[in-house]
C-alpha cells in the first residue's frame, strides 16, 4: 500500500466495509494523531503459508466488522441463549460483560473451517489495525501510541476464537505535535499475558514503520525471526514460531476514539467487556477486548512495569532438550484440548494405554538380576535390570566409552556452528528465499555425519567389552578395537536400513529389532551382514513381539530419558540451554552403553531358549 492510502486510512476503509453492520470512521484527515499513527503504522511479517489449510500462517490482522452483522455470529449471554443474532456494534455495547461472541466452528477441534470462513470473508482481503493515541495520568509527559490488532482466531498450544494483540510505540512528548517533531523512545509488544520493551535504535525499521513478527497461530509479537521459548503465562508455556519464509502485511490504519462512543456510533464496540469468542474451559476462552487491559488506561505504567527487556530464543538447529520441550508442550496441550472437547474418548484412548503399561510390567520378571553368564533364559525385566547392574558394577571400564559418546555430540555440536558459519550457504539461501533452511540442513547432516559413527563405534566397542569382562579387558582398548569389529560394519549397514524405512514406523521397529539381534550375532559368530541377519531371523522365530517390546522400550528409554530429566531441569530452574543440554548429553553417555547391554543379553535369551528348544520337545 502507498503512503497515500494510507493518509486516506479511514476513508478506504469504509469504502471497503460497505457490506458491514456500518464503517467506522477515521479521525479528521491530516490531524496530528492520524499523521502520527500512519508515519509508524507497523509493517506485520507472518509465517508464509504456501498451501491453504497447511503450515504457517492464515490469518491476516482483521476489520472488527468482519464479525459483525453476519448471520453466522451470534452475541450470547452467559448461560447460551442468544441475545442478537448478527449482531451489530449497537449490540456489543449494550451486551453484559459476560455475554459472548459465537463465531461458526468448534474452537477446540478447528479442522480449517475458521480458516475457510476467515477467507471468505472481506477482512483477508483488507487487513487492518486499530491506532490509537494515549495518556498515562500516572507519566506526565510521555506520550503512547498504540496499535491494537485483531485476528479471528488463536491456534497454538491454547485454541479460541478471536484474539486481541497490540503493540505500542512511547514517545517524551506531551501530544501528538511533539511526538511529530521527534521520534518514540522505546517499544513495547504484547506476547501472551506479558510484553516486551525494546528502545527504538534496536527495533527494525522499513524508514519509520516498525516491522514486527506474530507468532505462528498464538499472534504473540516479537522483534526478529526465531523460535521463542516460554514457560509462564507471561512469555506463554511453549515455542513461539515467527521464522521464514515471511508474507508482509501492510494493513490499513484506523484511528479509534480515545473512549467509547454512544450508542449509533460505528465504534460503539469498544465498549463491549464481553468475550470476543465463545466461552470454552480453561485457558481456551475467548478474548476480552481493548478497554479491559490495563494498557489501554496506564499504557506506560503497563510497558515499564508488565515488560521484560528480552525473550528467550532457542538455537537456531535446536537441541534433543528444546525439540522435547516443543513438542512435548504442543502433543500435551492438545491431548488436554481433546479431553476437553471429548472427556470420555480421550480418556478411554489414556486408560487403555496405561493398562497395556501395566500389564506389560507385570507379565515379566524383574529380578533375579543376574547379568552373568551373557547367554542365559531372561524375561525383559530381567535384561533391563541385568543390564543395568552390569553397567553399575563395571562402571570405570565403562566409563570411557560414556566420555568416547559425550565427546562425539560436543564435536558434532561444533561442526554444525562452523558450517552454520560458512558464507556459501548465505548465498545459496538468498537464491531460494527460504531464510536458513538450506544452511540449517546441511548443518544437521554435517552433525549426523559425527553422530552416527560416535554411537556405532561406542555400541561395538560395549559388545567387545561384556565379551571380554573376565579377561580384564579395559574401556579404551575396547574403543580402539571396535572398527574391526563385525558388529561395526553390520550395526552400520542395518542403521541405513531402519533409516531408510522410517517413513514406515512398523517395518522400521522390525528391522530395528532385528539389527539389533543382528549385530549381536555379527560379533559372536564373527559374520558378515547377510549371515547375521539370516542368523538373526532364525533366533527370532516365535519371539519377535516379545523382542519387539524390549527394543521399542529400551530405545525409547535411551532415546527420551536425557531430553525429559533435561526439559524438568528447564522449567524447574533457570539452567541455560547449555547446562540442560549437558545434563541429557551426560544421560545418553550412559544410557547408550546400557542399551547395547540390554541387546547383548537379548541375543543371550534367544540363544538359550534354541539351543533349549529341542530339547524340550
Amino acid at each position: 500500500m502507498s503512503r497515500a492510502r494510507h493518509l486516506l486510512g479511514g476513508i478506504a476503509l469504509t469504502s471497503a466495509l460497505l457490506g458491514f453492520a456500518g464503517a467506522p470512521p477515521a479521525a479528521a484527515e491530516g490531524s496530528a494523531e492520524q499523521q502520527l499513527a500512519e508515519r509508524y503504522a507497523p509493517l506485520v511479517r507472518v509465517q508464509e503459508q504456501r498451501d491453504a489449510c497447511g503450515d504457517g500462517e492464515p490469518y491476516a490482522p482483521a476489520a472488527v466488522e468482519a464479525v459483525l452483522g453476519r448471520d453466522d455470529v451470534v452475541l450470547r449471554a452467559d448461560d447460551g441463549s442468544v441475545i442478537a443474532a448478527a449482531p451489530t456494534a449497537d449490540d456489543l455495547a449494550a451486551a453484559p460483560a459476560d455475554a459472548y461472541l459465537d463465531l461458526p466452528g468448534n474452537a477446540l477441534e478447528p479442522r480449517c473451517d475458521y480458516e475457510q470462513w476467515f477467507r471468505s470473508t472481506d477482512a483477508a482481503a483488507t487487513p487492518t489495525v486499530y491506532a490509537r493515541v494515549a495518556t498515562d495520568p500516572d507519566e506526565p509527559g510521555r506520550l503512547a501510541l498504540q496499535y491494537w490488532v485483531f485476528w479471528v482466531y488463536n491456534d497454538w498450544n491454547d485454541r479460541h476464537e478471536g484474539d486481541w494483540e497490540m503493540l505500542q510505540l512511547a514517545f517524551d512528548a506531551d501530544d501528538a505535535e511533539a511526538a511529530l517533531a521527534g521520534a518514540p523512545v522505546e517499544v513495547a509488544v504484547a506476547q501472551h499475558e506479558g510484553s516486551e520493551r525494546r528502545a527504538w535504535s534496536r527495533v527494525e525499521k522499513e524508514g519509520d514503520r516498525p516491522v514486527v513478527y506474530p507468532g505462528t497461530g498464538s499472534h504473540a509479537t516479537y522483534y526478529t525471526p526465531n523460535r521463542w521459548f516460554g514457560k509462564s503465562a507471561a512469555s506463554g508455556f511453549g515455542c513461539d514460531d515467527t521464522r521464514g519464509p515471511s508474507t508482509t502485511i501492510d494493513p490499513t490504519v484506523v484511528m479509534l476514539p480515545d473512549q467509547p462512543t454512544a450508542a449509533g456510533d460505528p465504534f460503539a464496540w469498544l465498549a463491549f467487556e464481553g468475550r470476543w469468542g465463545e466461552r470454552q474451559p480453561s485457558f481456551n476462552n475467548g478474548p476480552t477486548g481493548p478497554i479491559t487491559k490495563d494498557q489501554w488506561t496506564h499504557p506506560i505504567r503497563w510497558m515499564e512495569e508488565e515488560g521484560r527487556d528480552g525473550s528467550v530464543s532457542l538455537p537456531p538447529l535446536g537441541t534433543r532438550v528444546t525439540d522435547f520441550f516443543c513438542s512435548a508442550s504442543s502433543a500435551g496441550s492438545i491431548l488436554f484440548i481433546n479431553f476437553l472437547d471429548e472427556p470420555w474418548l480421550v480418556a478411554g484412548v489414556l486408560v487403555a494405554v496405561v493398562g497395556l503399561i501395566v500389564v506389560g510390567i507385570r507379565r515379566t520378571l524383574w529380578s533375579p538380576d543376574t547379568p552373568l553368564p551373557l547367554v542365559a533364559r531372561r524375561r525383559n525385566g530381567q535384561i533391563m535390570r541385568s543390564a543395568a547392574r552390569l553397567l553399575f558394577e563395571h562402571r570405570r571400564r565403562f566409563l570411557p566409552i560414556a566420555v568416547f559418546v559425550l565427546l562425539g555430540g560436543v564435536l558434532a555440536a561444533v561442526v554444525q556452528v562452523l558450517v552454520l558459519a560458512v558464507p556459501v550457504f548465505d548465498d545459496i539461501t538468498d537464491i531460494v528465499g527460504r531464510g536458513e533452511t538450506i544452511g540449517a540442513a546441511v548443518a544437521l547432516l554435517a552433525g549426523a555425519l559425527v553422530t552416527v559413527p560416535v554411537g556405532i563405534h561406542a555400541h561395538a566397542a560395549t559388545h567387545r567389552l561384556a565379551t571380554d569382562l573376565d579377561a580384564g579387558v579395559s574401556g579404551r582398548r575396547a574403543l580402539r578395537r571396535a572398527p574391526g569389529d563385525p558388529t561395526f560394519r553390520v550395526a552400520m549397514t542395518y542403521f541405513l536400513l531402519v533409516f531408510a524405512l522410517a517413513f514406515a514406523p512398523l517395518l522400521a521397529a522390525i528391522a530395528a529389532m532385528l539389527w539389533c539381534v543382528a549385530s549381536s550375532v555379527a560379533h559372536v559368530e564373527r559374520t558378515g551382514v547377510v549371515a547375521s541377519f539370516r542368523t538373526a531371523r532364525q533366533l527370532g522365530k516365535g519371539r519377535r513381539w516379545r523382542s519387539l517390546a524390549l527394543v521399542v522400550t529400551v530405545f525409547g528409554i535411551t532415546a527420551f530419558a536425557g531430553p525429559l530429566l533435561g526439559a524438568i531441569v528447564l522449567i524447574l530452574t533457570d539452567s541455560s540451554f547449555g547446562v540442560v543440554n549437558l545434563i541429557a548429553a551426560c544421560c545418553l553417555a550412559m544410557l547408550l552403553p546400557w542399551m547395547t547391554l540390554c541387546l547383548r543379553l537379548l541375543h543371550g535369551d534367544l540363544t538359550a531358549a534354541t539351543v533349549s528348544s529341542p530339547a524340550a520337545s
